[in-house]
């Protein structure tokens, strides 16, 4: 399915400029934005780790965690481990949690604008399905996340998504710091996502698709 939510227009990078704004990011600030619900599996703790590891070499990155939490009756306080977790990490201060947003408002979309890139280290890869990669490419963002099993076609690496290990902080962290050091890098990745949300994102395109498996 395509992005359910209200997008926020590029407007010649008003949007951008007015999401950095609402998360106090400065002008030398890399934004990491990881998109998406938090319960276990997602890979966040991989995640604050190779955060860590980024901020060990580089004074201006950020991460924007962009959504609430979800019930798990095995981790009722999930998001409290997640948030002491990075202040174990030394990453408190460079991580903000926006915590759930109004589906009716653009928001989420303005956070997404303001993102240099989008973060999703899934324990267990990624596939078409996933809406927060669909709203990541909907947003033309470098995108870094981790090969599902097996591998759809549709995703190239280094082509329209950026691959790292799942569970592996190491590799996350090279990984960003390949689309920091890059700026040809984050162009290719940004160009292949926006192709990538056309062909499979695009209300005409499910329409058609939806048709078709109809027909």
């Amino acid at each position: 399915p395509p992005p359910l939510m209200l997008m926020a227009e590029e407007g010649d990078g008003a949007a951008r400029r007015e999401g950095r704004t609402l998360l106090h990011a400065d002008a030398e600030d890399f934004v990491l934005a990881y998109f998406g619900y938090l319960y276990p599996r997602k890979g966040v703790e991989t995640l604050l780790e190779a955060l860590r590891l980024v901020g060990q070499q580089r004074s201006h990155v950020r991460l924007v965690m962009i959504g609430g939490s979800l019930n798990d009756p095995n981790r009722p306080h999930y998001r409290d481990e997640l948030t002491q977790r990075a202040a174990d990490l030394g990453v408190a201060g460079a991580v903000t949690w926006t915590g759930y947003y109004p589906t009716d408002s653009n928001i989420a979309s303005l956070y997404l604008r303001a993102a240099d890139c989008c973060v999703l280290p899934f324990d267990q890869g990624v596939y078409l399905n996933n809406s927060s990669f669909a709203a990541a490419m909907a947003h033309g963002l470098p995108t870094v996340t981790t090969p599902g099993d097996p591998l759809e076609p549709p995703f190239r690496a280094g082509e329209n998504v950026l691959f790292c290990k799942p569970k592996d902080p190491a590799s996350l962290a090279h990984a960003i710091e390949s689309l920091i050091a890059s700026a040809e890098l984050r162009e290719r990745l940004h160009a292949g996502a926006l192709a990538f949300a056309a062909e499979w994102f695009s209300w005409d395109r499910v329409l058609d698709r939806t048709i078709a498996t109809f027909r």
